[in-house]
């Protein structure tokens, strides 16, 4: 029994390193990082075994980009707000500019709030709250987020975005951790991210970011 369990143990840690360093689902494409080697996998089960915190271990294997990180996060934080029942919805429809009233104005505040966007320190809404201040400087930090133009005129595609239910954005977070797992650890200190639905492409070095938009492009072998 103790060889049984001592054999599952060690197959679910190599699951889970394999999973981590190249992730769970492998793409169509030649991508960064290769299956684990039988030397690699060799030394995971030997590091797992003599490592003072497996946990901490395990952990480690996964990506440590700050941008991977900070998703995994964001990714827990739109899991808790999920099971206390999400978001209100958003209704797509007129476009919304600073100044001007609308009905909308109130769930967008909810959203905004709800992500962060909104600080929760800002002043409770009034009975037909205008669009203006402190909540035209949280859809403008909701857009920059989104790769949308943040000028925090709440256009069809600002409403789109705030349109999507806590439910999906779940579902695009993992998708882009499992997509992070598929690069190469190391990216350098320049590394060009794309997010093909507005086509907006970001350069990032140490020291600056530069945007710049790109038109979509689709790659139809790599289906991307």
């Amino acid at each position: 029994v103790r060889l049984s369990l001592e054999l599952l143990m060690s197959h679910a840690i190599l699951a889970y390193a394999e999973d981590m360093h190249a992730g769970s689902v492998r793409p169509q494409w030649k991508t960064g990082a290769d299956p684990l080697t039988e030397a690699e996998q060799l030394a995971v089960l030997t590091q797992a075994t003599a490592a003072a915190d497996s946990g901490a271990y395990l952990a480690s294997l996964a990506p440590q980009t700050p941008e991977y990180t900070a998703l995994k996060a964001s990714y827990k934080q739109y899991q808790a707000l999920a099971a206390n029942g999400g978001w209100p919805a958003f209704s797509v429809g007129k476009t919304i500019k600073p100044g001007m009233s609308d009905a909308r104005v109130a769930s967008m505040r909810q959203i905004l709030t709800l992500t962060g966007d909104l600080p929760a320190t800002t002043p409770p809404a009034e009975p037909g709250e205008t669009y203006q201040g402190a909540l035209v400087d949280a859809a403008k930090h909701f857009q920059e987020r989104h790769g949308i133009e943040a000028d925090g005129v709440l256009g069809s595609t600002t409403q789109q975005a705030l349109a999507v239910p806590v439910a999906k954005r779940i579902e695009q977070m993992a998708m882009t951790l499992e997509r992070m797992r598929w690069m190469p650890r190391d990216l350098g200190d320049r590394t060009l991210f794309l997010t093909m639905r507005h086509g907006i492409s970001e350069v990032e070095s140490k020291t600056h970011r530069v945007g710049r938009r790109l038109a979509n492009v689709l790659d139809t072998e790599r289906g991307v």
